[in-house]
């Protein structure tokens, strides 16, 4: 048994997580690459936001007018849209990474269950703070479907959303060998991101740029911690 296998064995980790830079196709340039791309978009969305860029404003009113009417005044489409906010509110989504952390630990995965910890609880501090940047007020309605207090850019729900699909698409990479079982993990994680996400813009209480900023962020916050993961397994193998 060769030095690495016998750690693989003593912790109970898949030699893909002792071996970062083959980790099912998802190592550190990979993610990297991705990670700079999310950080351009959201930086890019974030600064035509604070210069008030004319086509992107008509896109937010215009997005945001035909999610409204499509909603207001339907009792089975505002029940669905608000049963959604409720059932997939952040504080949901993070309650479910953290189960899965645990069990990653029950599995004596710690890489993994540290990790989704990890992320869990700097969506929850950094999303929130980042609302306070621009301070950008949610649309405004006659007639509101429902009401929410707080800012608008980013959308909260969205970065839960973000963070949640991200780490599950990730998980089902790097866990799961190709098969059906991968196959309906990412179609879930995706179709959770789409319909929280869309639920915003439905509602009224979000414009499109706000959702697509919130995504974004989650997805920031996920890659960013699976390359400090990699780089710390990545350490341990060479140590």
């Amino acid at each position: 048994m060769t030095s690495a296998e016998r750690r693989t064995s003593d912790s109970g980790m898949p030699g893909r997580l002792e071996q970062p830079e083959s980790l099912s196709g998802l190592g550190a340039i990979r993610v990297g690459w991705l990670l700079t791309v999310a950080v351009l978009v959201l930086g890019a969305l974030t600064v035509a936001l604070v210069l008030g860029f004319g086509p992107l404003d008509r896109l937010d009113t215009t997005v945001a007018g035909w999610g409204y009417r499509a909603t207001y005044g339907h009792h089975g489409l505002s029940g669905w849209w608000i049963g959604v906010a409720a059932y997939g509110q952040p504080m949901v989504l993070r309650a479910a990474l953290v189960l899965i952390a645990l069990y990653f630990a029950w599995k004596r995965r710690w890489a993994l269950a540290i990790w989704l910890v990890g992320l869990t609880v700097a969506e929850n501090v950094i999303a929130p703070l980042t609302k306070h940047l621009l301070s950008r007020p949610r649309p405004d309605w006659l007639h509101p479907i429902t009401v929410e207090h707080s800012l608008s850019y980013p959308s909260g729900h969205a970065a839960a959303a973000g963070t949640f699909t991200t780490a599950m698409i990730l998980l089902a990479l790097a866990t799961l060998s190709r098969g059906w079982r991968r196959g309906l993990m990412l179609v879930f994680a995706v179709l959770v991101g789409f319909i929280i996400s869309m639920d915003r813009i439905f509602l009224g209480v979000h414009y499109l740029s706000d959702v697509i900023g919130g995504v974004l962020l989650g997805a920031v916050i996920v890659l960013a911690g699976w390359l400090l993961m990699l780089r710390r397994l990545r350490e341990r193998h060479t140590a």
